[in-house]
């Protein structure tokens, strides 16, 4: 008696054994196939940049009006969307801080200069380092300039949205 329970235990721990084996079979088949079919994509720095303008623009439409109870504040209520994951830093800022960095600094004087004397404004962007992308947006009323609007983006996560 003790012989057929022992050899109906052994036969169903291989019988068992052997399925797990083919499930992991067809896995490594998957997986083997996947990296066959992965193909190395070049970027241009020109597709990543039109991409980070898009976001920047898809973040401004979720803001409201801008007046000046936003001055010089990180704006942290965006919706919580895979879209906007590249969004690093968000601010408006009304007067020139310590707290900017060099290229917003610069472009926050040149924005100002520009309303002075009238020219026409429109919205920057640059890449600022190897990783971050800065959008820019300047904001008028009937009195003249508002402030600006500095949008940080991360290219990991824009490069990871074009694949």
């Amino acid at each position: 008696m003790k012989k057929i329970h022992f050899i109906l235990f052994i036969s169903l721990f291989l019988t068992s054994c052997i399925k797990v084996a083919h499930e992991d079979q067809i896995h490594d088949k998957d997986l083997t196939e996947a990296v066959k079919n992965r193909k190395v994509k070049r970027l241009k720095d020109s597709e990543i940049m039109s991409l980070a303008h898009e976001k920047a623009q898809l973040v401004l439409s979720f803001l409201p009006k801008t007046d000046s109870s936003f001055c010089n504040q990180t704006w942290t209520n965006l919706p919580d969307s895979a879209s906007l994951k590249a969004v690093d830093k968000l601010v408006f800022w009304c007067q020139k801080q310590k707290e900017m960095q060099k290229v917003e600094g610069e472009i926050f004087e040149a924005y100002q200069y520009s309303t002075k004397n009238g020219d026409k404004l429109k919205d920057n962007i640059q890449k600022t380092s190897r990783d971050t992308f800065l959008y820019t947006k300047v904001i008028q009323d009937s009195t003249g300039f508002v402030g600006m609007w500095s949008i940080w983006l991360k290219q990991k996560e824009l490069i990871l949205e074009i694949m």
